[in-house]
């Protein structure tokens, strides 16, 4: 596909071409222009080169123009004179998804599609949309109360048990784990006086009781220690409990031993509660509607997510599929992605038969799927892991899954740029110009006695200049 810059209008100031995105395949999908750069490297030959005679290419992001750029971003040629070319390399036919919204998708289980700013630093240095597992915050107080008080702690030992409600849990309304974790800490919250915490555990809840499963508790440490002491209105993390999972479809118990600074002065529990009276834990035994202390647990990666994408319609009846390559960054083996896929002739793939039987693919290029049922519809599903430590994800760029067509009439839509400094342009393919045809039907009736009508028909080649005229 040949872009060649034939000249510029005289209020221009340049010859620049913006490809925001090309498709010229019988399927009508698209490839983003971000992603020829740099050339081949989404992820390997023949996915995506470029070739240029003059002139320089580069990427821009979009997303502060005001304008709907397809993956907020656009690729650039930057000519500096009229004749110099940028020639693309478009196979026929893939479905390349590297944004991850279109077709949408039907299954994200910890998993997010995220604007990653990691990538400025990389060519074409421009952000870029991925698919990641996802990690952080797994509960807040603030998420399950509305009420904040304290109770005051003299000369006394409380035993708090502080309820963290799954999907699993009773009371519905005050679920409030937002993702699953393996690796969790604990953010303890000092009121107005001190307060020192003892013998801390978490563990899985059993059913509806103030028991944890057997076998599912661990104890909690500052600096290796069994308890801490909570200054007034700080915030103290604890250590990290090494494997711990965290389940938003199961419910948790934070146990721990409050008590005063133990020289008569009285320390106090900064408290939640929710004015719906649900119940958030146990004091001395008793169910009440109070949260104690704990303010904000935290989470590593899960062990594992699933990314599940649309399903793309290939427009061709029995399509002799070829390639699966994506794109990818990870730290193997502590984060790792695989990718399977399906078709079938039904547009909600209930006549697939199921996955390729090779399963997960594990290298990234060159992955044959001609063994594929040929079936009209195409899905993909990406599989994340992590381990050791928790700490690592693999992040999943884009995906190419590549077949044969036959020869056929094809539309070329090239979503342009337009802007102050951009110059007109041609395009072809294997050296042969597009044509744009403007139809003109006319009938011509002329009223006489024998009324004779006449029909006329043209054709009127047009070309984009660019020009805002």
């Amino acid at each position: 596909l040949l872009f060649t810059a034939t000249n510029k209008n005289a209020s221009r100031s340049g010859y620049k071409i913006g490809i925001d995105k090309v498709s010229l395949s019988l399927s009508g999908g698209g490839i983003e222009g971000e992603s020829y750069l740099p050339a081949n490297g989404h992820p390997a030959s023949p996915y995506y080169g470029y070739a240029i005679s003059g002139g320089a290419v580069g990427a821009e992001y979009m997303a502060g123009y005001g304008a709907s750029w397809s993956g907020n971003s656009q690729m650039t040629f930057t000519p500096t004179a009229s004749g110099q070319t940028l020639s693309l390399t478009v196979p026929n036919d893939v479905w390349h998804d590297a944004n991850f919204n279109s077709p949408v998708p039907t299954l994200r289980s910890n998993i997010v599609v995220i604007t990653d700013t990691n990538f400025v630093t990389v060519n074409p240095f421009i952000p870029d949309a991925v698919v990641t597992m996802d990690a952080g915050s797994i509960w807040t107080v603030d998420s399950t109360t509305d009420v904040t008080s304290e109770m005051p702690v003299m000369n006394e030992t409380i035993e708090i048990i502080n309820i963290i409600h799954g999907t699993d849990s009773p009371e519905p309304a005050a679920a409030a784990i937002i993702r699953d974790g393996c690796y969790a800490r604990f953010k303890f919250t000092g009121g107005s006086r001190l307060i020192k915490l003892e013998s801390l555990e978490v563990g899985e809840r059993d059913g509806s009781t103030s028991v944890m499963v057997g076998g599912t508790d661990e104890d909690i440490y500052f600096g290796g220690s069994g308890s801490t002491v909570i200054p007034a209105g700080t915030d103290v993390w604890s250590d990290w409990v090494a494997n711990f999972v965290f389940d938003d479809q199961k419910s948790y118990l934070v146990e721990f031993d409050a008590k005063d600074n133990g020289i008569g002065n009285p320390g106090s529990l900064v408290s939640g509660i929710r004015s719906d009276g649900a119940m958030l834990s146990y004091s001395n035994g008793t169910l009440n509607g109070y949260s104690y202390v704990l303010s904000e647990i935290e989470g590593r990666f899960p062990s594992n997510g699933v990314f599940r994408s649309g399903i793309f319609d290939t427009q061709t009846a029995n399509p002799s599929y070829g390639a699966l390559n994506w794109t990818e960054v990870q730290d193997f083996p502590n984060g790792d992605v695989d990718i399977r896929v399906r078709a079938g002739d039904s547009s909600d793939l209930s006549d697939s038969s199921g996955w390729i039987a090779v399963g997960y693919f594990q290298a990234n290029v060159a992955n044959s799927i001609s063994s594929l049922q040929a079936g009209r519809y195409l899905q993909y599903e990406a599989l994340f892991t992590s381990a050791g430590t928790h700490e690592s994800s693999a992040i999943l760029r884009d995906v190419t899954a590549s077949w044969t067509v036959p020869a056929s009439v094809v539309d070329l839509i090239v979503d342009f740029g337009k802007g102050p400094d951009y110059g007109m342009v041609t395009v072809s393919v294997d050296g042969q110009e597009f044509i744009k045809g403007l139809e003109i039907d006319m009938e011509i009736y002329k009223v006489t006695s024998q009324s004779v009508t006449q029909r006329v028909a043209g054709v009127v080649e047009m070309y984009p200049l660019n020009s805002s005229q």
